[in-house]
């Protein structure tokens, strides 16, 4: 059976939350009280250690600006690979595209695109 143990799972949504709440630049500190428990709560469900109730997860993607299933990217599909190998940049640079103008995403595209062929040649 290749289903994931409860463990990895709420290790891989604890490490979405981290890095989501890095990407909205709060501390421990000013996530927790949003959601109604301490810092050191918040690193438990950070570190995986105890399991985010459903109510806490619909809090903590109000207070990062994130849709719930980012909260459980990399959890269904084995891809749980994919949540954790992108840089805090890279992410960043996504969330700042979709800000770009249609017109615009193109021409990005193509010069990163360009960037990324030469470095690897």
């Amino acid at each position: 059976m290749a289903t994931k143990s409860v463990l990895d799972i709420d290790i891989t949504v604890g490490r979405n939350v981290r890095r989501l709440r890095n990407i909205a630049k709060m501390s421990q500190t000013d996530l927790a009280p949003q959601i109604g428990v301490t810092f050191q709560q918040l690193q438990k469900y950070e570190n995986g250690t105890n399991r985010v109730s459903a109510s806490k997860l619909v809090l903590i993607s109000r207070a990062l600006a994130c849709g719930l299933p980012a909260l459980f990217e990399g959890v269904e599909g084995g891809s749980e690979r994919r949540a954790t190998a992108h840089s805090a940049e890279a992410l960043r640079a996504a969330t700042l595209f979709d800000q770009v103008p249609a017109a615009q995403r193109a021409a990005f595209i193509g010069l990163l695109s360009s960037m990324a062929g030469s470095s690897h040649g």
